[in-house]
């Protein structure tokens, strides 16, 4: 997955000439910390952000200064077209995504974690698709010997409804089991 897959477009912006004024009420109205300011063109130029305006306000600046006496320019940027994954090394919380310079939208931390939530649980449908449809019994449970796990194959052949099997002991429907001690252990018990 690339970065223009998961990026923010349509942000707000600012150009070089609005006011800290503007950008304090900006972000007070739309609940955003981070703008990037433009030139009429749509060149990224720098960076507003909500720290920023608090401090140029704590300072007593002038608040009808340009954004652009206070602006960050050095900042960190990515390109649409690269992979979601080379983001995890970056420590920002808020990049531009940039074409030749040109502002294309913004990757927030936001927009990763609900990437990888939705591939987490994308992933957890498929592994159950696939636990379901095993005719093997499936089970397996946490350190503490509690079944998290119980497939429709178990269903039937220990006639125990999952339902009222998940989340309890494994030994009250299997006293013999060792399964929760072999957890603990790591020790295997072959053909059991």
């Amino acid at each position: 997955m690339k970065v223009k897959d998961i990026m923010t477009e349509n942000l707000y912006t600012f150009h070089l000439d609005q006011t800290i004024r503007d950008a304090a009420c900006m972000f007070s109205k739309n609940h955003i910390d981070h703008a990037p300011i433009v030139d009429t063109d749509g060149e990224l130029k720098g960076l507003i952000t909500k720290s920023k305006v608090l401090d140029a306000v704590l300072h007593g600046e002038n608040l009808e200064c340009c954004v652009s006496e206070v602006m960050e320019n050095n900042y960190t940027y990515v390109e649409p077209d690269i992979e979601i994954d080379n983001l995890l090394d970056l420590d920002a919380e808020w990049l531009p995504v940039l074409q030749n310079g040109y502002l294309l939208g913004a990757v927030t931390m936001s927009n990763l974690a609900r990437f990888y939530y939705n591939s987490a649980r994308d992933l957890q449908y498929e592994l159950e698709a696939v636990i379901s449809s095993v005719h093997n019994a499936i089970i397996s449970v946490d350190e503490n010997g509690i079944v998290q796990i119980f497939n429709p194959a178990a269903e039937r052949i220990f006639e125990v409804d999952r339902a009222k099997v998940i989340g309890c002991p494994l030994t009250s429907i299997l006293p013999q089991s060792n399964l929760a001690e072999i957890v603990k252990t790591g020790r295997s018990e072959f053909s059991q």
